[in-house]
């Protein structure tokens, strides 16, 4: 299965997901589907770079491999994989970081086979 396609049945298969995307680890969009009628492509890649840029801080010295943000809008889920790239999976509205870590893992492994 083509990863476009995995991110679209990722996409309709999360309740509250409103972008799938796997980016570089300068933030860069490689690939995403999301969800035109509640996020514009412009906030897709706003929020992939300041996710990105906020995974490469070192925390207690240590960089850091996965990072769950929210507030009461949004929750963005980002998880390393191989070769310093990022998925990323945008909510609207609060999520748990469980569910989120769940639904990256079964991508990750449909990216790493059609990736690696």
């Amino acid at each position: 299965m083509k990863i476009q396609e995995v991110f679209d049945q990722y996409l309709e298969k999360i309740k509250k997901a409103m972008v799938v995307a796997l980016a570089d680890d300068e933030g860069e969009i490689i690939l995403y589907s999301y969800d035109e009628d509640r996020i514009s492509d412009e906030d897709v890649r706003l929020f992939a770079a300041h996710v990105v840029h906020t995974m490469a801080k070192k925390i207690n010295g240590k960089e850091s491999r996965e990072i769950f943000l929210y507030n009461d809008k949004n929750a963005v889920f980002a998880k390393k994989l191989k070769d310093n790239l990022v998925i990323l999976i945008v909510f609207e509205g609060r999520s748990f970081r469980g569910y989120a870590d769940l639904y990256a893992e079964e991508i990750i492994e449909k990216v790493e086979e059609e990736f690696f």
